[in-house]
């Protein structure tokens, strides 16, 4: 519009104002501008050169990354049948030995068979897990190890498929469901490699299944009686879900030793026993002073004012408890004693005597749960007389599982009712907790292939070991057996010169690389006319130049008693400042001390005492140096040098130490209790060292990285001032326009008042000379 206006004002000043606007605003911002461009292209230079600084520095990063990553002590093993790696190099001495492997190491396999259903639901309890040794007698004996037994709850509800889950929670075991294919399911266990790692389990049942059988309670009532309710010489075959076992009476016996005969042989046929004797007195035919004696100790005389009130015989009775073993409660009325012997011991009452003749007291035999039996006796003291009696207890027998009894004696006199008792499971899971019993009757159903140890003949000598994975034959090296061997198999260990020559190489050719690139970048440009770096000037990478200089000259310690550098391994300086490297003086260093290269590549942390086991490595800063270890054998309290050390767990005659802080932190010992003092030397690599200084100025809040994020600052910075100077351009472009516009309006007002003067006066003159 300006333009157009300053084309069609013909009465104006004749100026081009919008091109003198333009002229005059550029005028004012250009030599700023001209400015800010410069310093946006010095710095996108030095952001790529930075760039390119990084990348250089990453890729001889990389380099040493390979060149120090594994061990240039290699073990070497003649055979696929074992697999040697060196998992500590500052243990391994070069040399070979002869290793055959008898026998691998093996776990226990154990099958539960079966059950019709991975979520069946198993009989709650305890299954309690014994680690130890099944030995190869018949039947096989379990001798349990040092590991404590583990008791695993089995809540009410648990599926096969959650027991798996519990027994795959326990260390030492592997569980899993297998789908048979044949409608049925299998529980299988796998325990660790070793002979020493086998599992027995034994089961306390909690839940709501059981099988039942009792005994028939006894009853003998006569004068001057011997107790010969069980006879000798009565065979009783047992057969439960486990197996069979039979037990022969011998006379005399309570129920309390039939019971406790049948729990002895419960791990042979999954049956319990519980006995208990009751009997009852009452029905006393007139009031009388009372006596007998009761399991041998005397009672009263008690006088009984009342027969239906006999509060002063039970008193008598329980004044005895203690030497008859025999307490006395009241029946249905006061008139009714019951006796107990919850142990199941024979109630013998023997001699009742009465002050008044014949004066009748009945005596019943109960049943377990107290119900009568209806095997009663008159206890009289002359005319028989009748004047004394035994009671045999009830026993019960409970199973988890169904279970059948077979006496050898038929009907009342034998001490069970009828010659074959069966009993069936009432209610309860679908899976007895009996089902993983493991024991001497058991294991023989239930293992597949017991656990066994690696047998290995190591230089001729046989020895054995609980895993294939055996890392104590040869110092610092891990043997991993993986099939046995016909014969021996060499297992040579030594330092690969070659691998070693072409490390140096790498590391002599990748640091040239590198230093050639920083140099030229920061190069000044004042001889022969040559441009400056793109980098010039950036104390960053001149930092990073001067600190691997410094280390071309620093000395590798920690290896020894000596003090290593570059120049003993061949590694020298040329006048340029490149590195070579003598191949025929590493050759030689390698020849006479190769264990020596190992200062250049690969970092070290030893113990004085040989008995003690170091892992892992310091922080990438700390540097080499000797650390002494003390343990107050008092206390227990340890320390590397100024850091108390953390006791991680105990072994088996050593325990396990960590440095959780300090110069040393992430080094475990693993320490025998006999050792309280020795020292810790750790030896950095040269290599190793270098990648430390690498790392540092690369890493996110290193030196380099702050730099390319001042770059990257200055850079938006210059930007947005060439934003604002944009802005500042129009403004000033406006403001001139504005004021030549209004110049413009005002001459032509004053040029079109001459014109109107310079006519009136014209006109004037004409009217004059008219």
């Amino acid at each position: 519009m300006t333009d157009l206006l300053s084309a069609l004002n013909t009465n104006g000043s004749g100026l081009n104002i919008t091109s003198l606007a333009k002229s005059l605003a550029a005028a004012e911002t250009a030599p700023r501008r001209q400015i800010v461009e410069g310093r946006i292209e010095e710095t996108e230079v030095s952001i790529s050169a930075m760039a390119e600084a990084r990348s250089v520095l990453e890729e001889l990063q990389n380099s040493l990354y390979v060149i120090t990553d594994e061990s240039l002590i290699q073990t070497n093993s003649a055979s696929s049948a074992i697999t040697a790696t060196v998992t500590d190099a500052s243990k391994v001495d070069a040399g070979s030995v002869n290793v055959g492997v008898v026998a691998l190491a093996k776990e226990q396999v154990l099958q539960f068979q079966g059950f019709a259903s991975e979520d069946a639901v198993v009989q709650g309890g305890t299954i309690n897990i014994d680690f130890g040794v099944w030995t190869t007698d018949v039947p096989p004996v379990f001798f349990a190890g040092d590991r404590p037994q583990v008791n695993m709850t089995v809540a009410d509800g648990t599926t096969l498929k959650d027991l798996a889950t519990q027994f795959n929670d326990i260390a030492g075991i592997e569980a899993s469901i297998i789908n048979v294919g044949d409608g049925t399911y299998t529980l299988g266990i796998l325990s660790e490699t070793g002979g020493a790692n086998a599992l027995s389990f034994s089961v306390n049942a909690t839940g709501t299944s059981t099988s039942s059988v009792t005994s028939v309670a006894g009853l003998t009532a006569g004068n001057a009686l011997t107790d010969t309710q069980i006879a000798a010489g009565t065979s009783l075959d047992i057969t439960g879900s486990v197996g069979t076992t039979t037990i022969t009476t011998t006379a005399g016996m309570s129920a309390k030793d039939l019971a406790d005969q049948i729990n002895a042989t419960t791990a042979s046929t999954g049956v319990d026993a519980t006995a208990v004797t009751n009997a009852k007195l009452s029905g006393l035919t007139a009031a009388t002073d009372m006596s007998f004696s009761l399991n041998g100790t005397a009672i009263g005389p008690v006088t009984i004012a009342d027969p239906t009130d006999l509060t002063g015989l039970r008193d008598a009775i329980n004044a005895q408890t203690a030497l008859t073993g025999v307490t006395a409660t009241f029946g249905n009325t006061n008139g009714e004693i019951v006796l107990t012997d919850s142990a199941g011991n024979d109630i013998a009452l023997t001699g009742y005597d009465t002050s008044i003749n014949d004066t009748g007291l009945t005596i019943e035999t109960l049943n377990a749960d107290g119900s009568a039996t209806g095997k009663t006796a008159t206890l009289l003291d002359t005319t028989g007389p009748v004047n004394s009696a035994f009671v045999t207890g009830q026993v019960s027998m409970s199973s988890t599982e169904s279970f059948t009894v077979a006496d050898s004696v038929t009907g009342d006199t034998s001490f069970f009712a009828t010659a074959t008792t069966s009993s069936t499971v009432t209610s309860g899971p679908d899976i007895a907790l009996t089902d993983f019993e493991l024991s001497s009757a058991t294991i023989d159903a239930h293992q597949v292939r017991g656990a066994s140890d690696a047998v290995i003949e190591y230089n001729g000598i046989q020895v054995f070991r609980e895993t294939n994975e055996i890392d104590d034959l040869i110092d610092g090296v891990t043997l991993k057996l993986n099939d046995v061997t016909p014969g021996d198999v060499a297992i040579t260990t030594e330092i690969q010169y070659d691998e070693a020559l072409a490390r140096a190489q790498v590391l002599v050719a990748k640091l040239n690389d590198a230093m050639e690139y920083l140099n030229e970048k920061t190069s000044r440009g004042i001889f022969q006319g040559t441009e400056p770096g793109d980098l010039v000037g950036e104390v960053t990478i001149e930092a990073v130049k001067t600190g691997i200089r410094s280390m071309l000259r620093t000395g590798i310690e920690g290896f020894g008693d000596e003090t290593y550098y570059l120049s003993d391994f061949g590694i020298s300086q040329k006048l340029d400042g490149t590195l070579e490297l003598d191949e025929k003086v590493f050759e030689e260093v390698m020849l006479a001390s190769p264990d020596k290269v190992m200062a250049l590549f690969e970092s070290t942390t030893t113990a004085s005492d040989s008995n003690v086991i170091v892992a892992g490595e310091p922080p990438q800063n700390t540097p080499s140096g000797t650390y002494t270890f003390r343990r107050d054998p008092v206390s227990g309290a340890a320390y590397l040098g100024d850091t108390e050390l953390t006791s991680l767990f105990p072994g088996t005659d050593v325990t396990f130490f960590l440095a959780a802080s300090g110069d040393m932190s992430g080094v475990s010992l693993t320490v025998p209790n006999t050792v309280n003092e020795f020292e810790v030397t750790f030896g950095r690599s040269w290599a190793d060292a270098l990648m430390g200084r690498i790392n540092d100025a690369l890493s996110e809040t290193g030196a380099i990285s702050s730099r390319e994020l001042a770059l990257q600052n200055n850079l938006v910075s210059n930007e947005e001032e060439l934003v604002d100077l944009d802005d500042k351009y129009t403004t000033v472009e406006t403001r001139y326009i504005q004021k030549f516009t209004a110049m413009e309006t005002m001459i032509t007002q004053l040029n079109n008042t001459g014109s109107y003067i310079t006519s009136l006066l014209d006109a004037w003159a004409a009217e004059a000379n008219g």
